[in-house]
């Protein structure tokens, strides 16, 4: 009954059309702390006799969309983060996984500290097979972690983990150009960036974390910016073994403002790949504060908005950092070497102040592993690196070119 008051409220303000951007934000915000609030009246007058109960500080959710070449892999990362929930690195809060791999059925498991002080995992809810690219299943994982009065916290955060390719089409290497495709392989299925966009509509996480290939996208951060506060994500491939989560957990769970989590979780998962050797020495990472993407969008227009569609033809690819390598011919590139081309003098200066209001921390190795470029690495020019990648439309590709028409950016920047 309380929580359906919280959300009369929410519905007010909808009706009303006043939830869009910034505001609808921080009404989001304010839902969230009603229902906890709610919920701490609740527990303390219907426990008065009992000890004081204590809303945890957080609770994170792995969504793990692993009924793919990644299976083994998944199993791997719970493992690592069982190991690093020790010595009350949970901090009190909540861990829990939800995983659907190639051979079992999708569960729901939670990482625990029992009453002796050991971890352990719970099932928390067994699924039947389904599809976890679909936005109805990613949408009820959802509601049974953070609808859940058992798992309400202070802070929320997301791990999307699974294969990734920006906006691009999965079976972009065939040339078939089937279908758009982003985030979240189940089988032959696949997520599109509106489909995230619109599973996780109606939620706002104080970050969210791209375990996955290229999710760090210009076109990416901005369809996503209502959906949290910070993401962080890679603008090139990740390896197979993804985040060292053994040694993120603690991070994950501290009592600390959110911008100086997310800066040391990415300068822990950089200093984990530099210390590898050979071709496992690859990683790069961006932190984008989603509040300043309007901005920065308003300021890509002026630059992209006059440009004709030739001026976009002529623009040297050759001489832009590169930072996709799933065909022979690139189509993502570094968003602010890209943008330079084709700005004045004084554009350029606002798009690099638009770039570091929302640049939290950027990094990437010397090289970039390539799985299908024949030397499998790459060279990264750290100093052309912005941390995002974006599409640059070629001639040749006017189905890619019309796709791209769909996304949120190309309406905001380009129409």
């Amino acid at each position: 009954m309380l929580r359906n008051a919280a959300k009369q409220i929410v519905a007010f303000f909808a009706e009303k059309k006043y939830l869009c951007g910034e505001f609808k934000r921080n009404v989001m915000k304010i839902y969230h702390t009603f229902f906890i609030f709610f919920l701490s009246l609740v527990i303390s007058f219907s426990g008065c006799v009992h000890d004081e109960v204590i809303i945890p500080n957080r609770t994170i959710l792995y969504y793990i969309a692993g009924d793919n070449s990644l299976s083994s892999y998944a199993y791997a990362n719970i493992s690592s983060s069982v190991a690093g929930a020790i010595d009350n690195n949970l901090n009190g809060g909540n861990l829990l996984i939800y995983v659907d791999t190639r051979n079992d059925a999708p569960i729901l498991l939670q990482i625990r500290r029992n009453s002796t002080g050991q971890i352990q995992t719970d099932t928390i809810k067994q699924y039947p097979e389904h599809n976890s690219a679909s936005i109805e299943v990613m949408r009820n994982v959802l509601n049974d972690v953070f609808r859940h009065p058992r798992f309400a916290a202070r802070s929320t955060g997301l791990v999307l983990w699974s294969h990734g390719t920006s906006w691009l089409p999965s079976d972009l290497g065939t040339g078939g150009y089937l279908s758009l495709r982003a985030f979240g392989q189940d089988g032959r299925d696949w997520m599109e960036l509106n489909m995230l966009r619109d599973a996780l509509d109606g939620y706002h996480f104080d970050f969210m974390i791209f375990d996955a290939c290229y999710m760090a996208g210009i076109e990416v951060m901005y369809a996503l910016r209502q959906c949290a506060d910070y993401i962080m994500a890679s603008p090139t491939e990740v390896i197979a073994e993804g985040l060292p989560y053994r040694q993120l957990i603690k991070t994950m769970f501290a009592d600390q403002p959110i911008p100086y989590i997310m800066r040391e979780i990415s300068e822990q998962f950089m200093n984990y790949y530099n210390a590898m050797p050979g071709l496992a020495q690859s990683a790069s990472t961006v932190v984008v504060r989603t509040q300043g993407l309007d901005q920065l969008a308003n300021v890509s227009r002026e630059i992209f908005h006059s440009k004709d569609t030739a001026a976009f033809f002529a623009v040297p690819l050759s001489e832009i950092q590169v930072l996709e390598r799933l065909t022979t011919n690139p189509f993502l590139y570094d968003f602010e070497d890209f943008s330079s081309h084709l700005s004045n003098e004084q554009q350029l200066v606002s798009l690099r102040n638009a770039l570091g209001n929302i640049t939290i921390y950027k990094a990437t190795t010397e090289r970039a592993f390539y799985a299908n470029f024949p030397t499998r690495t790459y060279e990264i020019d750290s100093n052309r690196y912005c941390g995002m990648s974006a599409y640059i439309p070629q001639k040749g590709y006017s189905l890619l070119n019309d796709w791209y028409k769909q996304l949120d950016w190309y309406k905001a920047v380009y129409e």
